[in-house]
């Protein structure tokens, strides 16, 4: 990505972070299953699907499960998902996990996407972003999380959805507060950077989780960010010891 920020900033810290970070990650579409549906198909409905697959779940196992789905219906769309059988639906993307639940949810979502904007998702994208994204939370499994990630990845809208890697990275480096639900994190994040680059920015912080900055045992001795990260419980390098 080369230097991702210059000139004069609010955090210092904050730019050398993402700049850092913008050169040590090369971002590819393949490597997120809601940005690889956007870029290949441009359809916002199946983003929107991919997205809730991905719902506690990996971005590999979310797009299996949709390419498995497309496959099983003949094709993903409101009318195809809403007469599908929940069973088929479930057995279709078994492999994300959590299909008990996202089966029906999924017919649920698609006949009231029918039945309120006649499976037309630019109805509610083309409005706003504060009255579209509550639009979208109305939706059946649409929380705000997302919202935030149809609607940076579906509209170009200003915003940074926070999944669990997004949370996690940047509390630790001091981001975001240790405490606070959903949109303090989002908004202190948003503040520290320019609008056009909140997407950038979302995908850095997912792809610094997945690399180093992970939930068990984070790889803090080879971080490249860790001279500028405040985390307490940072891992030590592991010792050699002498036979």
């Amino acid at each position: 990505m080369g230097t991702f920020y210059t000139g004069d900033h609010p955090n210092p810290k904050a730019r050398q972070i993402i700049n850092t970070l913008s050169k040590v990650f090369k971002i590819k579409p393949s490597q997120f299953a809601s940005l690889k549906v956007e870029k290949r198909q441009h359809d916002p409905f199946k983003t929107l699907v991919v997205t809730i697959l991905s719902q506690n779940s990996t971005d590999r196992s979310a797009g299996r499960a949709f390419e498995k789905l497309e496959e099983v219906i003949g094709g993903i769309s409101p009318e195809k998902l809403s007469a599908a059988p929940v069973q088929r639906i479930r057995n279709a993307i078994a492999i994300g996990g959590l299909q008990w639940h996202k089966a029906p949810a999924l017919r649920q979502l698609s006949r009231t996407i029918l039945e309120q904007y006649a499976g037309d998702l630019d109805q509610i994208l083309s409005k706003p972003f504060d009255e579209a994204r509550e639009l979208l939370m109305d939706l059946p499994q649409v929380g705000p999380k997302t919202a935030d990630v149809l609607l940076v990845t579906s509209a170009s809208q200003p915003t940074i959805p926070v999944d669990t890697h997004v949370d996690r990275v940047s509390r630790r480096l001091g981001l975001a507060p240790l405490k606070g639900g959903y949109e303090k994190v989002r908004a202190s994040i948003q503040s520290l950077f320019p609008r056009i680059k909140y997407h950038q920015v979302h995908l850095l912080l997912i792809a610094h989780g997945r690399a180093y900055c992970t939930a068990l045992r984070p790889k803090c001795p080879t971080c490249p960010v860790r001279k500028y990260c405040p985390y307490p419980r940072k891992t030590r390098p592991i010792s050699k010891r002498s036979n």
